[in-house]
């Protein structure tokens, strides 16, 4: 679970998947079938 406010930076990542860079510099990976998801809950799908 991450709060979508820390999220600083949002990069598209292997095979689909994203990488987040929160606050503190921390990194999160998320996978291919959650960046689907994720990326509909932030109608950023097709971009």
């Amino acid at each position: 679970m991450l709060n979508l406010t820390t999220i600083e930076h949002l990069h598209s990542y292997y095979k689909g998947g994203l990488l987040l860079e929160v606050r503190g510099g921390r990194r999160v990976d998320v996978s291919i079938r959650q960046a689907v998801r994720f990326k509909e809950l932030l109608s950023l799908r097709g971009r």
